[in-house]
């Protein structure tokens, strides 16, 4: 009796494509996806995987909001009850765009970068670019 073949190695045959959806219903890493987007994708592993002409046909205005929304996630977290270790937040965003001063200066920006109280850059938005755990 034959053993069981197991597929351990997926591979897409981008030619043969119809967009049915098939592969993204059979990936195990919930790795594909589609939708009507697809003219934006790239294959090229050789190429940065950021697509910069897609990236500038995102409407800002909309990341924008999305960035409001999620820059005060730390007081939504602590109104939940969540408890949070201040000591280990790393930084995800400059100073100032983290508390919407626009100047990057202090206001308590040690609070979004972990850095101390003067948040570990040099005044002018443009730090926050490295992360220490502590």
């Amino acid at each position: 009796m034959p053993k069981p073949r197991v597929l351990t190695k997926y591979e897409v045959d981008e030619s043969r494509c119809i967009l049915c959806g098939i592969c993204v219903d059979a990936c195990p890493y919930d790795a594909l996806r589609d939708g009507n987007e697809f003219e934006l994708s790239h294959t090229s592993r050789e190429n940065p995987m950021i697509d910069l002409m897609a990236l500038a046909a995102v409407d800002r205005e909309t990341e924008m909001t999305y960035v409001r929304k999620e820059r005060d996630w730390l007081q939504r977290a602590t109104n939940e009850g969540r408890l949070i270790d201040r000591g280990k937040l790393l930084p995800v965003l400059p100073a100032s765009l983290a508390l919407g001063s626009g100047k990057g200066g202090d206001g308590g920006s040690a609070l979004t970068t972990g850095h101390g109280p003067h948040g570990g850059h040099d005044g002018g938005g443009a730090g926050g670019t490295h992360a220490h755990a502590k």
